[in-house]
């Protein structure tokens, strides 16, 4: 193995450990990811984040916008009927 080939495969070990140091620190840009982590960080349960996340994710693939707020509707009693 000559110097060169030594100092490439170097190169290549360090410039990997500092990919997989990046991951490690969180650095992510998937959407999934990223919810969950501010769902925690907002003081719910990861449970529900979770549920949270894929319930988005399942209506996302649906093709329903993630920042549609769906909220239940309100009926009055003259609406709903005897």
């Amino acid at each position: 193995m000559t110097a060169y080939d030594q100092n490439r495969a170097l190169k290549e070990q360090r410039d990997y450990v500092a990919q997989m140091q990046a991951r490690m620190r969180g650095q992510t840009t998937d959407p999934g990811t990223l919810a969950m982590r501010r769902c925690v960080a907002a003081g719910r349960e990861p449970m529900e984040c979770l549920g949270e996340v894929f319930n988005s994710g399942f209506k996302g693939m649906a093709g329903e916008p993630h920042n549609a707020v769906t909220e239940p509707e309100q009926l009055s009693c003259a609406e709903i009927g005897p």
